[in-house]
């Protein structure tokens, strides 16, 4: 007699693909063929969702997995994926530092695009894609009664917001006005509670708890895990030291702590105020206090936040190993991991363009009004955040615009794209209402750092502005695969913005992209696309300090599409090898390959900011942190905080990072060489610091104490060595 096979037993051929199984499941697969009796309705949702969620397959792959056999079958051998591929990570890796030749890259690109072209001609490069749903919701009745209530808060708000400063007030009447508009556009939503009790109640029956857990699950959470090491992996030791925009940025953390909240932070050319009330939280409830982990977990937690986006969106437009691949690489990559360990605002501008993105996307693609809502809250928050995302409500107005073009014979869902560009406008505009009222009134200050680049209020154009911008254009398109930059605080100069791995992938994603747009008229693919440039838009525009272009702080932003498109091509190229094997064997091959695949990217990145970076970064910063212990030991010894000075000089330390490092965040520990006779009389010890090759100030001090007890302190690095004079 023949028993019937249990899931349990697919599930283990399944896992152990490398043996055969002496079961054919083919006659068992299809639900229409099975017995009604054999499986419930629950149990056949649980089956399905099992065999779409199976390594490297998608639904309509699983029948034919199945029935693939053991043995490789060489009939439609992926040669042309295979080979172009090779010649794409070949190509890159002559771009590596120290030596690339763009020569021999730019060969090899183009014969490796000529292969994907003919392979997507083909039909053979594909992506598989989520259809959307539409919601459409925008019938839902709107609350004119909140939307009319808000306007007296919002109206207190900006009148009261005119001295730069957040009280109890106008913050509240700012807060309600917010919450009032949200609600009044808020579509209604199936009934949460119901829903999750529903979910709640399937899971326990008579037969006790039933717990599942999917390997697609368990990957993410490894994924998660491994992500988390790479961006708080020795967090205060890399980057090692703070420099002077650290030192403003703590300044005005500082404000907030002693009770002072600005809307804008004019300090040092200004700011906008939501890094330093985030790190404000991290000092008082976290306990850090001012130090430069201050900056850093806030960055850092920030990057990590978005992350989820960048899953969702190669879900959403793709298939959920589009996202899948996306999280991993942008996870891993060296990019954002720095931009966001070193401490300031550049992590911001990614961190709420993701979501922005997204929720604009999904409402877009399945009409839904309260996503919109959402996009407007980012967008409105993401403002609050960093001076480059003022270029983000151009990239949700050219998304619009594509999705008009590519749905003009369609009145609803124009008219209801326009309504929902209408939403995401009023809500970052009441977010944003603080900000606003402080540019009316300082719009000189507000605009200063833009005009500093964009225009000459700093310097003149050093050529023809247009040929500056065009060479900026390319640069900056080009920083992916070639040079990313010489600004040493934030990337690792004269090398490409991504691994070779990444690189290559969104090459192949851009072009996948291009020639599905091309086929499909798809206004997704054009928008991400698109997006691309416009976010590189802050660097490129640079145009009076060129040599400031390309940079990976000011275009952080352009990691997410950037990133969603290497996804794309991961899964483009890799997944239509697996489809040209049509094997077990082919399959294994493609598991195999992924992990090694990704076990370089890894291993290159994480190279890239553990040694490269953070040595790069040693040579670079002056090491405050060695003269604030020495004064920080001379306090807990013989002396005080008050009696030890620092003698300033030019292009070395910033005097108030010492005063940080040294435990004394309000402190400026600078003595001008001018005033180290004023001090003469000052009872008690003191302990004088100053650069090793200051003889101006060595012998004024040695003439006047004499006595005092001279040591040298040699650091590790070159150049980074000082005096200390103590005074008994």
């Amino acid at each position: 007699m023949t028993t019937e096979p249990s899931l349990l037993d697919y599930l283990l051929a399944k896992i152990q693909f490398w043996k055969k199984s002496e079961i054919d499941f083919s006659q068992y697969l299809l639900f229409e063929q099975m017995a009604p009796e054999a499986v419930d309705e629950e149990g056949r949702d649980f089956i399905a969702k099992e065999l779409k969620d199976l390594p490297f397959s998608s639904e309509e792959e699983t029948v034919e997995a199945t029935q693939s056999k053991n043995k490789w079958d060489f009939s439609a051998f992926p040669w042309r994926l295979l080979v172009s591929l090779t010649l794409i990570l070949a190509g890159q890796s002559f771009m590596e530092p120290p030596e690339p030749d763009w020569k021999i890259a730019l060969a090899l690109y183009l014969v490796s695009a000529s292969l994907l072209v003919w392979s997507f001609l083909k039909k053979e490069l594909t992506v598989k894609e989520k259809k959307a749903h539409e919601v459409n919701n925008f019938d839902k009745v709107i609350r004119p009664i909140f939307l009319l209530g808000s306007i007296p808060f919002l109206l207190t708000a900006f009148l009261l917001m005119g001295l730069n400063r957040f009280t109890f007030v106008n913050l509240t009447a700012w807060l309600v006005g917010i919450l009032f508009v949200i609600t009044g556009f808020w579509a209604d939503v199936p009934d949460l509670l119901t829903t999750w009790k529903q979910k709640f109640s399937k899971a326990f029956n008579n037969r006790g708890v039933r717990i599942r857990i999917r390997w697609w699950d368990v990957l993410l959470v490894l994924t998660a895990v491994l992500i988390i090491f790479f961006r708080t992996n020795q967090l205060q030791q890399v980057p090692a030291e703070m420099f002077s925009d650290h030192a403003e940025k703590l300044l005005d953390v500082q404000d907030v702590l002693d009770g002072i909240y600005p809307i804008y932070f004019p300090r040092n050319t200004g700011r906008e105020g939501f890094q330093m009330y985030l790190s404000a939280f991290v000092a008082r409830y976290l306990g850090v206090g001012i130090t430069s982990m201050t900056l850093k977990i806030g960055t850092v937690l920030m990057g990590l936040l978005m992350l989820p986006y960048m899953y969702l969106l190669g879900k959403e437009l793709f298939n959920k190993r589009v996202g899948f691949y996306a999280l991993l690489l942008i996870g891993i990559a060296y990019w954002p991991n720095v931009i966001a360990r070193v401490g300031l605002r550049y992590i911001l501008y990614a961190a709420f363009t993701a979501p922005t993105l997204y929720h604009l996307l999904r409402g877009l693609r399945h009409q839904n009004r309260n996503d919109f809502i959402i996009a407007g809250i980012f967008l409105g928050v993401g403002l609050h955040g960093y001076s480059s995302f003022r270029f983000v409500p151009i990239a949700v107005i050219l998304t619009v615009a594509f999705y008009l073009l590519h749905h003009v014979k369609q009145k609803k869902k124009i008219n209801n794209a326009l309504f929902g560009l209408l939403i995401i406008g009023l809500v970052s505009l009441v977010i944003f209402l603080p900000l606003l009222r402080y540019w009316i009134s300082n719009p000189a200050i507000f605009s200063y750092r833009i005009a500093t680049r964009l225009g000459t209020a700093e310097r003149g154009y050093p050529g023809n502005p247009i040929i500056i911008f065009l060479q900026n254009f390319l640069n900056a398109s080009l920083m992916f695969f070639s040079d990313g930059g010489h600004i040493w605080v934030h990337s690792v100069i004269k090398r490409p913005a991504l691994d070779f791995v990444s690189a290559g992938f969104y090459f192949v994603g851009v072009l996948y992209a291009l020639l599905s747009y091309i086929k499909q008229r798809s206004w997704e693919k054009m928008s991400i696309l698109v997006s691309i440039p416009l976010l590189l838009m802050p660097s490129i525009l640079s145009l009076a300090f060129p040599e400031e272009n390309p940079s990976l702080n000011r275009p952080s932003a352009a990691i997410v599409p950037v990133f969603l498109l290497a996804g794309v091509g991961m899964d483009a190229i890799l997944g239509s090898i697996k489809r040209g094997f049509q094997s077990k064997g082919g399959s294994l091959f493609v598991v195999f390959l992924t992990v090694i695949l990704l076990f370089i990217s890894a291993s290159a990145n994480y190279g890239l900011v553990f040694d490269k970076y953070a040595q790069q970064f040693r040579l670079g910063a002056w090491n405050t942190s060695d003269i604030g212990r020495v004064i920080d030991n001379y306090a807990n010894s013989v002396g005080d905080y008050e009696s030890a000075y620092v003698i300033p000089y030019p292009h070395w330390v910033d005097t108030r990072l010492v005063g940080v490092n040294a435990g004394q965040p309000r402190k400026d520990y600078a003595l001008p060489p001018g005033r180290i006779g004023e001090v003469t009389e000052t009872p008690g010890p003191k302990l004088f610091i100053f650069r090793f090759d200051d003889k101006e100030t060595f012998d004024s001090l040695t003439n006047i104490y004499p006595i005092g007890i001279l040591s040298y302190f040699e650091s590790e690095l070159p150049g980074k060595d000082f005096y200390m004079l103590l005074v008994p």
